[in-house]
């Protein structure tokens, strides 16, 4: 059985972004690629196609994350705190959702995960890749039907939108949110002689967060009714100190926990 229906039933509603209006919008040295179905990103000047940067969540290392996610194994879900962790029926809004990688850890523990994704380049990997992963899930459910029936379900909702504009919108589940994490991407430092890995790389070219850290911070805090959770650089200042309720690190990275205001 696939390892994410061992502990997971997953109802998908992807907000579908026609390729034909992005494609031209991919500038030098970027070209998308697509191989095994797959739809990808890669520089123009490599030759081997598995350089290519795309979502696949069925891939061994992210089957283990959200095994280890369910297992209350991941620094992320860690941050949730005991409480939470009890609850089952969580709705989580990850607000800067990129190639989508930890909204599927906090799909271990949720009932439903919003995510967000701005960057219509980015969003049409997610929606590939996401796309993949229920077609593989649907397979699996009508194969092992009475193995999987009993296991709890989460609705995960895509949506291509900046968290500004999902907060203005009419969106019913926004006086619903339990938990906001917030990821928002590092900016680049040039004083740096070693490139980022290849991931952090091309998310930071093809992206632009017109939005300051703080004031996704301020909006977070203003919506989510139990936690928000800011991820930042090991070393990073933390933003707000004095509102700052407790922090769980891992080897790279930090979860700044906040309390809504």
């Amino acid at each position: 059985m696939n390892i994410y229906q061992k502990f997971k039933r997953f109802k998908f509603t992807i907000d579908k972004l026609d390729f034909n209006l992005i494609k031209n919008c991919l500038v030098k040295p970027y070209i998308f690629t697509n191989h095994d179905d797959c739809l990808g990103i890669d520089l123009e000047t490599n030759k081997s196609i598995q350089n290519a940067l795309y979502c696949n969540f069925l891939s061994i290392k992210m089957q283990q994350r959200f095994e280890n996610a369910c297992c209350h194994k991941s620094s992320l879900i860690k941050a949730f705190g005991k409480s939470l962790l009890k609850r089952d029926d969580l709705v989580i809004l990850d607000a800067t959702s990129g190639f989508g990688n930890d909204s599927i850890e906090l799909a271990a523990k949720a009932k439903k995960v919003i995510m967000l994704e701005k960057s219509k380049i980015v969003y049409a990997l997610l929606q590939d890749g996401l796309e993949r992963l229920k077609s593989a899930l649907e397979q699996e459910l009508e194969s092992n039907e009475k193995i999987i029936k009993d296991t709890l379900q989460v609705e995960m909702l895509s949506l291509n939108l900046d968290f500004q504009a999902y907060a203005r919108s009419s969106q019913k589940d926004i006086n619903n949110i339990d938990i906001i994490y917030l990821d928002p991407m590092y900016p680049k430092d040039d004083k740096k002689t070693a490139l980022n890995k290849k991931y952090m790389q091309y998310l930071q070219d093809l992206t632009f967060n017109s939005a300051k850290d703080s004031e996704l911070l301020d909006l977070a805090l203003s919506i989510a009714k139990h936690r928000i959770i800011l991820k930042r650089p090991l070393h990073a200042e933390i933003l707000y100190p004095k509102k700052l309720c407790y922090q769980v690190k891992s080897k790279l990275v930090r979860y700044d926990v906040y309390l809504p205001s």
